[in-house]
């Protein structure tokens, strides 16, 4: 198993580690000396971040019990590949000293920053990044913060790893689903949505059975995701987002100026936790109209197919004729290759992009596009981390 410790005195030994002096250098060259082979090797001018964590863990001599990669949404698959992950809807989950944090800044369920857990006080999290502020350093942050997209928990030997208090991972989602067995209020939510799109689940008891299952196998069918009867992160969110759009015809609203997205349909009321401000030419799923009854009327909106807020009804218009949405129906698209190199343009002919060249297998980006390459080949052009574009062959890609 591996020694915490050990891992945690690393990257306190690099704590101020930064661009400016290039000392960030050396954490870069660390992790190029001992990538896997055939994987990306990084440039001085990369993101550093998930890059820090796998270098920690070889010079630390973990090396094979945390992710060895320089990608955020590589090292997140790892995490679930062996069963160590706990995702955004564990909201009765207590982080711990030694866990790996990822963050998913666009609500688009792809991380795109690292960092590792070394304090808990009360809700707060001390958590040590590289290349926050291109440093090494450190930041607090809640740990109900809406930015925080789950957690990688390495095996971390006993010794050196802390216990859970008493109460912790009680709940069903603790392991990152629900599925038959289950009981609670988190199944009760579940067949209450389910039964309100149409899928029966017959009684809501809150006992996860054999005709819940059927209902969740029958959404996941319906909407292409993965067919194993198990309520997990991806079910839940497109659960989610069929249920916010009940008696309205869902369109796609392009915000016309920069504007707040309440959590109520009142401008008196808090801004959105996790997604206060939206900006000019943001495009969003509009679900519902609500007036307030004072002659003012929002869209309710979802962000991301997660997040559900209101904006004023003067802040949005439709897609022009121009926007990506109203040209081509975005998916989740799944990497079947073991490496899938991402180009400028359709073609091999095409340089790789700097930001984020190659893909790995099972991750999963945006498909916003298609374009046929020289060789009549369709190319698929692809939204990685909601930021990174770029342009991969169909051959590899698989509709998640």
């Amino acid at each position: 198993m591996a020694n915490m410790k050990a891992f945690l005195d690393v990257l306190a030994s690099w704590y101020g580690y930064n661009e400016a002096n290039g000392t960030d250098d050396i954490i870069i060259k660390i992790y190029n000396d001992q990538r896997p082979a055939g994987t990306y090797k990084m440039n001085m001018r990369d993101a550093w971040c998930q890059a820090t964590i796998s270098a920690a863990a070889y010079k630390s001599g973990n090396k094979g019990y945390l992710p060895n990669t320089c990608a955020c949404v590589v090292g997140v698959q790892w995490f679930k590949d062996r069963g160590r992950w706990v995702g955004r809807y564990q909201s009765n989950y207590n982080p711990i000293v030694g866990d790996i944090i990822y963050y998913d800044w666009d609500g688009n369920r792809l991380s795109e920053h690292v960092g590792a857990v070394v304090k808990v006080s009360g809700s707060n999290l001390t958590v040590r990044e590289g290349n926050k502020n291109d440093r090494l350093e450190d930041r607090v942050i809640s740990k109900n913060s809406s930015l925080i997209l789950g957690y990688g928990r390495p095996n971390w030997d006993s010794a050196t790893a802390p216990v859970n208090p008493v109460g912790t991972n009680t709940n069903p989602m603790a392991k990152g689903w629900l599925t038959t067995g289950d009981k609670g209020d988190q199944v009760k939510d579940l067949q209450t949505k389910l039964n309100k799109v149409g899928f029966d689940c017959g009684n809501v008891d809150g006992d996860f059975g054999a005709k819940t299952l059927a209902a969740v196998k029958a959404f996941q069918k319906t909407y292409a995701l993965t067919v194993d009867g198990m309520a997990g992160e991806l079910t839940l969110a497109k659960l989610n987002s069929v249920y916010a759009s009940l008696g309205y015809k869902p369109w796609v609203g392009e915000i016309s100026v920069d504007c707040t997205v309440y959590s109520k349909a009142d401008s008196t009321s808090t801004a959105l936790p996790g997604y206060p401000k939206l900006n000019k030419t943001n495009l969003v799923d509009v679900v519902g109209e609500v007036s307030d009854g004072k002659g003012n009327t929002y869209f309710k909106i979802m962000i991301a197919k997660l997040h559900t807020g209101y904006v004023l009804q003067s802040k949005m218009k439709m897609t022009g004729t121009n926007s990506v949405a109203t040209k081509y129906k975005e998916w989740v698209g799944e990497v079947t290759a073991s490496a899938l190199n991402v180009r400028e343009n359709a073609g091999v002919e095409y340089n790789l992009i700097k930001e984020y060249p190659q893909l790995a297998k099972t991750n999963l980006v945006s498909v916003i596009g298609e374009k046929k390459a020289s060789d009549n080949v369709v190319w698929y052009y692809v939204a990685i981390a909601g930021k990174f574009k770029g342009y991969c062959s169909s051959k590899h890609i698989k509709r998640r």
